[in-house]
C-alpha cells in the first residue's frame, strides 16, 4: 500500500517539475544577446507604426508572446528595443574609462591639496586629461546598440524551453 501511495504521489507531482521554462530569446546569427522569460519587460515597435510599446510579458504561447489583454505573433514585431542591456565587452571600457577618469582627477586633486600644498583647483594640463578620459568612456557609449531590427537577417525573434532535461 505504501508502495503505491508513493508511485501515486511521484506521477501526480512528477510533471510539475519537469515543466518546461519558455523564453524569448533576441538572437545575432546564432549568439544569443537577450533572454526575455515571463515577469520581465519587453520594449517593441510593431510593423508599421512609429512608436515603441513597452508591456510586461505573461508568458509564451508558440510563436505568440502573451502580454495582458493581448497576444502578440513574433512575425508581428519589427524592432526591439533594450533599456538596459547585460554588461558587454564594450559597456565595461565604457564604465571603466568614466571611472579612471573620474579617479585621476579626484587622485590628482588630492596630491595638490596634500602632497604640494597648493590647495584646491585643477590645472588646464589636468582638466584636459580629465575631459578627454570622461569624453571617450561617453563617446563609447553612444556606440552600444540598442535597438535591433528584426526584419533583417542580422537579428530574430525566437521561442525556446529550457527543460532541466
Amino acid at each position: 500500500m505504501k508502495r503505491f501511495l508513493g508511485v501515486l504521489l511521484m506521477t501526480c507531482f512528477l510533471p510539475l517539475s519537469a515543466s518546461a521554462q519558455y523564453y524569448l530569446v533576441l538572437k545575432k546569427r546564432k549568439k544569443s544577446i537577450e533572454l526575455f522569460k515571463a515577469g520581465d519587460y519587453l520594449e517593441f515597435k510593431l510593423k508599421e507604426e512609429r512608436f515603441y510599446r513597452k508591456y510586461l510579458i505573461l508568458g509564451f504561447a508558440g510563436q505568440r508572446i502573451r502580454f495582458r489583454f493581448f497576444d502578440i505573433d513574433l512575425s508581428e514585431i519589427q524592432k526591439v528595443k533594450l533599456s538596459s542591456r547585460s554588461i558587454d565587452g564594450l559597456d565595461q571600457i565604457s564604465r571603466l574609462t568614466i571611472t579612471s577618469g573620474v579617479l585621476f582627477f579626484g587622485l590628482d586633486q588630492a596630491n595638490q591639496l596634500f602632497v604640494q600644498d597648493e590647495g584646491l583647483g585643477p590645472s588646464e594640463q589636468t582638466l584636459l586629461i580629465y575631459g578627454s578620459i570622461v569624453g571617450l568612456g561617453l563617446l563609447l557609449i553612444l556606440f552600444k546598440k540598442r535597438r535591433f531590427k528584426i526584419t533583417s537577417q542580422k537579428y530574430k525573434l525566437i521561442t525556446t524551453d529550457f527543460s532541466g532535461g
